[in-house]
């Protein structure tokens, strides 16, 4: 998962935060959480803290169940650079699924009510943190900047206006329009293996789009429970037939060489967006000694896909609340093209080409 630090309170105390475009709510461990380990904050050594609520609440997150209060206090990004002196969150006093070595979340989905579930939920909406910086003028437009590296690489959000400096060509950006949700969620119109050409290219069923959703907060990519395995098995396709086995909706194979592993690309408005093998493949031997992968590529439960930090590794995007869209460009440490324009695939998964 994708992480980094943010300040709490008039002390500027360093937490360690999950960005997650899939939830709204900033959430942070409290002292006196009762089964949270390591670094938990105490509000009560920030002049600024005032507790909101008296009766706990939960928050839940896929399996994580979180329990607790909502307070105000002052949240801090880049230490002093980007602060919001009054800002409501969500102390945690219990908590279920969220693991070391992480503090809390910081939600960074959209104003909008869900778009499959509407306000079924239950849940009340919890305030953006983008919104409240663009609300105290610290930023001048509703709108955030991703650029994500594999692991070991230096990757870092840009807040407000997108820096020129993060793309290897402003001109390369190409925009996905998003869905009126919650989530930062689009239409996937196909997949294609290898390359974009029309014989390597699949529709999902006639006629058929699958509702994705795109998520910082999810370290793999999920992909529905109607077309997960007519996905991995024509992956597989592509490299001889090789060998693989599915266990608890992971897939295990030998390690198949980056050169060799094809790309995959999904098709959003007529737009390829590319990942490489050497983003969602990974050695997972005792010894690493290349004897055995799994793929970060998982069986969701649910007939929708999630496009977590794999889809996202070697671009620049730009999440544009206000006008609905992402944003793509590579970005200056990316070896990956622009996303290139296509048609409709005609082909359909484990139909006769």
């Amino acid at each position: 998962m994708w992480h980094g630090e943010i300040f709490m309170g008039t002390g500027s105390v360093p937490m360690d935060i999950i960005y997650d475009t899939g939830s709204d709510w900033l959430v942070m461990e409290g002292k006196d959480c009762i089964n949270c380990d390591d670094n938990t904050y105490d509000p009560s050594t920030s002049e600024n803290s005032e507790q909101v609520a008296t009766v706990t609440s939960q928050r839940f997150y896929g399996s994580a169940s979180l329990t607790g209060y909502e307070y105000k206090d002052k949240v801090c990004l880049a230490s002093e650079e980007y602060c919001i002196d009054s800002f409501e969150y969500f102390l945690i006093t219990e908590q279920v699924g969220l693991a070391e070595p992480f503090d809390g979340i910081l939600g960074m989905a959209r104003n909008k009510p869900y778009l499959l579930a509407g306000d079924s939920t239950g849940q009340r909406q919890g305030p953006l943190f983008v919104e409240g910086l663009l609300a105290a003028e610290t930023i001048s437009e509703n709108t955030f900047s991703v650029f994500l590296t594999p692991k070991g690489g230096q990757s870092y959000i840009d807040f407000g206006t997108p820096q020129a400096s993060g793309m290897k060509a402003s001109d390369d950006t190409r925009d996905i329009y998003v869905e009126d949700d919650f989530f930062w969620s689009a239409y996937s119109q196909g997949m294609a293996f290898s390359d974009t050409s029309m014989e390597n290219s699949f529709g999902y069923d006639q006629g058929s789009m699958v509702y994705s959703i795109i998520d910082t907060g999810s370290s793999g990519i999920l992909l529905s429970s109607d077309y997960f395995e007519k996905i991995i098995k024509q992956l597989y396709k592509t490299v001889d037939n090789a060998k693989y086995t599915v266990k608890d909706s992971v897939v295990y194979s030998e390690c198949i060489s980056d050169s060799v592993m094809p790309s995959l690309y999904f098709m959003f408005n007529e737009l390829w967006v590319e990942i490489k093998s050497e983003d969602y493949l990974v050695d997972v031997s005792p010894e690493q000694d290349g004897s055995i992968c799994s793929l970060l590529i998982y069986k969701n439960p649910q007939p929708f896909h999630v496009f977590g930090t794999p889809f996202l590794q070697g671009y620049y995007t730009i999440h544009d609340a206000d006008n609905a869209k992402i944003g793509f460009a590579p970005n200056t440490l990316s070896n990956k093209s622009k996303l290139q324009s296509g048609t409709l695939p005609v082909n359909f998964l484990d139909a006769p080409l």
